[in-house]
C-alpha cells in the first residue's frame, strides 16, 4: 500500500466516524423530541387507545405526529371534507364536491364525471399512501387503515383501526361515539385552526 492510498483510507475512516457520530446525535435529538411531546412509540398502552386525529392548520395531527399538508391542496380538501362533516362516513358525491368544487355533479358531462371519479380514486389512493408513509416509523402505520370504502353503505370512512392482535380491521366512527353497537370512536378534536 503506497502513502497516498493509506492517507485516503485514513481520511475515509475519519469521515465515516464523524458521520456515525452525527447520526447518533440526530437520533438522540429525535428521541428527545418524541419524549418531550409525550409519545413513546414503544408504549403498548398508547396503542390500546384510539388515536387522536385532527387537522391543525395545514397539518394532519395523529397522536403527536404532525404531517404537513403544505403543497397538497387537494389532500387538504379531502381531509377537510371529513372533519367538516357531522357524519362519520361520506358519500362519494359529497367528497367529490368538497375536493373539486361547487359544480352540481349531475350537470357535469359524462366525460367530466368519469374523469373526476378517476381523479378522486387516484387522490384517495395517493393520500392513503402518503399518510401511511408519513407514519411509517410509528406503530400507527400498521394499526390504521385510511379512507376505507364501505360497499354496503356506499360511503367512505376516514379511517378504521385494526385490533392489536388481529389482522381483520374493525370499522370505527371517527366523529360520533356509540353510533353503532359494534363501533367505537377515536378522539377527534375538530379542525384546530
Amino acid at each position: 500500500m503506497d502513502e497516498k492510498s493509506g492517507a485516503a483510507s485514513a481520511h475515509y475512516v475519519a469521515n465515516l466516524q464523524v458521520l456515525s457520530h452525527n447520526i447518533r446525535c440526530a437520533l438522540d435529538s429525535i428521541r428527545d423530541e418524541i419524549s418531550r411531546h409525550g409519545y413513546d412509540p414503544l408504549d403498548d398502552e398508547s396503542l390500546a387507545q384510539f388515536p387522536e386525529v385532527r387537522l391543525s392548520g395545514r397539518s394532519l395531527y395523529v397522536n403527536g405526529i404532525y404531517i404537513s399538508l403544505a403543497g397538497r391542496p387537494l389532500t387538504f380538501r379531502l381531509l377537510d371534507a371529513f372533519f367538516a362533516s357531522q357524519d362519520s362516513k361520506l358519500e362519494r358525491e359529497i367528497v367529490m364536491h368538497a375536493v373539486y368544487g361547487e359544480g352540481d355533479m349531475k350537470t357535469y358531462s359524462e366525460r367530466l364525471s368519469q374523469a373526476n371519479e378517476c381523479n378522486l380514486n387516484k387522490l384517495i389512493s395517493r393520500t392513503r399512501h402518503f399518510i401511511k408513509e408519513s407514519l411509517s416509523t410509528t406503530p400507527w402505520s400498521t394499526r390504521i387503515d385510511w379512507f376505507v370504502y364501505d360497499h354496503t353503505e356506499k360511503k367512505w370512512n376516514l379511517f378504521i383501526l385494526r385490533p392489536q392482535k388481529s389482522t381483520s380491521p374493525k370499522a370505527l366512527s371517527p366523529f360520533r361515539e356509540g353510533e353503532k353497537s359494534n363501533m367505537q370512536s377515536p378522539r377527534l378534536n375538530g379542525k384546530g385552526r
